[in-house]
This record gives C-alpha cells, sequence and structure tokens, in this order.
C-alpha cells in the first residue's frame, strides 16, 4: 500500500493526476484544455506507464514549457490502477483530482467549479459527463451530451448512493479531499489486479460516507475507443470481475450509517440494477465458450508441438 503522505503546507492548491500509456494521439488535448484553465493553482503529475508511442516526446515538451507540469516515465508498467495510485501518492496539493489521458474538460472554468464545492465543504466534487467516441486520428464526435443528467436535482446521500447504483463510475474523474482518497484507497489496492470495474467498490464507498457535490455545469468530456480495458476483456473476464464488484457492494450499504430502511431500499437496488448486466455478461461469456468449443471441435486433434 502506498505511504500517504500529508500536502504540503505550501504549494499547488490542487493536483491533477494524469496516468498516460500510448496516450499520443490526444494527450495534447487533454493538457491543452487543463493549462487553460481559469483557476491557475494546480500542478500536473503526468506519469507514462512505459510508453512506446509519442507520449514522452509530449510529456517531454510540456514539462519544459510550463512549470506546472511533471513529466515522470516509469521504469516498468506499473498497471492502470498501480500508475493510478503513483499520481496521487506523489500529488502535492490538498485537492486531487484523476484524469485520463483521453479525456479533456469541456470548459475553461472546470476546475473552478469544482474546487469552489470543495472550499464549501464537499468532500467529492464530481462533473456531468459528455461522452465522445475517438477515432484513431485523434478527432472526436460526440455520442451522448449530459450522460449524468439523472443526478440533476438529487440531493442528501441516500440519493445520491441510489443513483451512482445505476453506474457507470464515472465520479471517480471528480475533485477530492486528499483525505477522502486517502480513507477509501484500500478498496482500490486490493481491487488492482482485477481486468474491469476496480474503480467501483471505491466509487460506492466514497458515495456512502462522504459529502459528494454534483457540478452539473462542469462537464468532462470522456473519449470512448477500441482500446479501452473494457472493449479489449474477454466477456467471460467481465463477468468475473462484475460478479465480484456486485458481491461486495451490499456490504458497503450494511456499514453505512444508512437507517434500516434506507439499506434496504439500497441492497433492493443492488439486485435490480445489477443482475440484468449480469445475466447479459453470463449470456455473452456462454456464447464465447460455445464459439470456442466448437471451432476446437471442427479443427480437429492439433500436432503436438515442436521439440
Amino acid at each position: 500500500m502506498p505511504t500517504i503522505q500529508a500536502a504540503p503546507p505550501t504549494g499547488p492548491r490542487v493536483s491533477i493526476g494524469v496516468p498516460v500509456y500510448n496516450g499520443a494521439r490526444s494527450l495534447r488535448r487533454t493538457l491543452d484544455r487543463l493549462l487553460e484553465q481559469t483557476f491557475t493553482d494546480f500542478e500536473v503529475l503526468l506519469s507514462d506507464n512505459g510508453s512506446t508511442d509519442e507520449t514522452a516526446a509530449i510529456g517531454q515538451e510540456y514539462a519544459a514549457r510550463d512549470p506546472r507540469v511533471r513529466y515522470v516515465r516509469q521504469p516498468r508498467n506499473l498497471g492502470a490502477i498501480g500508475n493510478f495510485l503513483y499520481v496521487f501518492e506523489h500529488a502535492a496539493g490538498p485537492y486531487f483530482s484523476w484524469l485520463a489521458c483521453d479525456d479533456h474538460y469541456d470548459t475553461t472554468a472546470h476546475l473552478d467549479l469544482l474546487r469552489a464545492r470543495l472550499d464549501a465543504g464537499a468532500g467529492l466534487a464530481f462533473p456531468n459527463v459528455n461522452l465522445l467516441d475517438l477515432a484513431a486520428d485523434g478527432s472526436t464526435t460526440v455520442r451522448k451530451r449530459d450522460h449524468l443528467a439523472r443526478f440533476r436535482g438529487v440531493t442528501g446521500r441516500y440519493g445520491l448512493s441510489r443513483m451512482i447504483l445505476l453506474g457507470p463510475s464515472h465520479p471517480v474523474y471528480g475533485m477530492y479531499r486528499r483525505e477522502v482518497i486517502a480513507r477509501h484507497l484500500p478498496c482500490l489496492i486490493e481491487d488492482a489486479g482485477w481486468s474491469c470495474f476496480n474503480e467501483g467498490r471505491f466509487v460506492q464507498r466514497v458515495f456512502a460516507r462522504e459529502r459528494c457535490d454534483f457540478v452539473a455545469d462542469a462537464y468532462l468530456n470522456v473519449c470512448l475507443h477500441a482500446g479501452s480495458v473494457s472493449r479489449r476483456a474477454r466477456p467471460a473476464q467481465l463477468l468475473r470481475d462484475y460478479a465480484r464488484y456486485t458481491s461486495m457492494v451490499p456490504e458497503i450499504y450494511l456499514r453505512s450509517e444508512y437507517t434500516v430502511a434506507e439499506k434496504l431500499r439500497l441492497l433492493g437496488a443492488v439486485g435490480v440494477e445489477h443482475a440484468p448486466y449480469l445475466g447479459y455478461l453470463a449470456a455473452r461469456a456462454a456464447a464465447e465458450g460455445a464459439r470456442h468449443a466448437w471451432a476446437a471441435a471442427i479443427s480437429g486433434p492439433q500436432p503436438p508441438p515442436p521439440a
């Protein structure tokens, strides 16, 4: 487990951790949108997980151009969650936000809007989301705007927990008080080996135990592409990890401070909301298994490998 250090008394107010691996096609846009923010008291920690494209050159270029950008190239690949943990552990600010290397802020006021909510007492301020499709050349097209519209008008910890059960876990890219992440970090560490959904338990715990504010007029543009982990993972992997994640959610609410009635409603919602997706993943995994079995049957016995 990383050693969680307190933020120094003097330093940037906000730290932005950008874990990156082969993100050259969109990294310039991500950093440009960051550096044009109206709120300027921040640092950017760019952690390169051993990229083989032009990521290193881009990171070094921006670090030389702007003193707020720190570029670090890892000597070995830490894995996706390992790199997530690295940028948090080495951040200096009392407020912290992760930012995926493919995503970017929609407006120049993004950091200001989220930072103001933390100043007012929130433990996590999370933005709305626009979903974009990312092409191989780095261009984007809009798939869906206002993706988290269901959070509009929802207040109170119970109401927000009910909404986050609908998934997905985009609020993980909000802005946190550093101590909030530290309290719930063991979930990210324990689930680091999963192929997908390894941020789910962390997000559920934060929503169940901390004050979370939805910032409806701050938009994060989330870019979807064929190389994302969830699209590369095999159906059997997705089923395994989603089943593990779903099995852990009830304990979060049983140990929460909700009333008995609220806990029962949330536990019921876990089944209602998660069962259909579990069924869908199970069907995909079964179909994939059947295809492999059929391919093996019609191909006949395979010759032994050469000595």
